[in-house]
């Protein structure tokens, strides 16, 4: 029997792996530099705002060929990093995208573009895994905030993440990597 997964062990990917796929009653815990993060999900603050961000991304997906996109899918970045960001585009490996799959079906490599509905894991999102999106080729990262009523739309130059707009309500948000990709923000929060 595998010891539970708990906020702060740290472990290897694949001993956090392991762990994660025996607990199916676990919804949301993520590797990151080697840390694991389990944290409830809250209406209000997470979960709404996570729905109608997928919900305009996923329309998004179902309009463009080429295109996929997950809810809190498992990426596997390298040994010490296993994030599971709130939602991801990705361009399809056939099309040309950087990530490609395992016969599980797992996510090898960096979406195009993450987004983390931050909160109660503002620290996280804003330090260390932003580092990790950086360094593993995450084009576009947003970082929406719920009490803020904002996203913020900041884009890989290689080196960091450089803030491309700061979208709050009434804008539309709009993605420099995805042509055509805008959501009203109001519909979000």
């Amino acid at each position: 029997k595998l010891p539970p997964l708990r906020h702060g062990d740290r472990l290897t990917r694949e001993e956090f792996h392991r762990r994660y796929e025996a607990m199916p009653e676990l919804k949301k815990a993520e590797l990151v530099e080697g840390v694991v993060y389990v944290y409830p999900v809250n209406f209000e603050w997470h979960s709404g705002p996570d729905f109608g961000l997928i919900a305009w991304l996923g329309y998004y997906q179902w309009h463009t060929p080429g295109i996929g996109g997950g809810s809190n899918a498992t990426v596997i970045l390298d040994d010490w990093n296993e994030p599971q960001p709130d939602a991801c585009m990705i361009i399809r490996p056939e099309r040309g995208g950087q990530g490609r799959f395992t016969s599980e079906g797992y996510l090898v490599g960096a979406p195009e573009l993450a987004a983390e509905v931050s909160a109660s894991s503002a620290r996280l999102d804003l330090g260390a895994k932003k580092d990790v999106y950086r360094r593993h080729g995450v084009k576009e990262y947003w970082i929406a905030s719920p009490e803020a009523k904002t996203v913020d739309v900041q884009v890989n130059t290689g080196e960091g993440f450089r803030r491309e707009a700061l979208f709050g309500i009434p804008d539309r948000l709009r993605s420099p990597l995805l042509p055509g990709l805008e959501i009203p923000l109001d519909q979000v929060f």
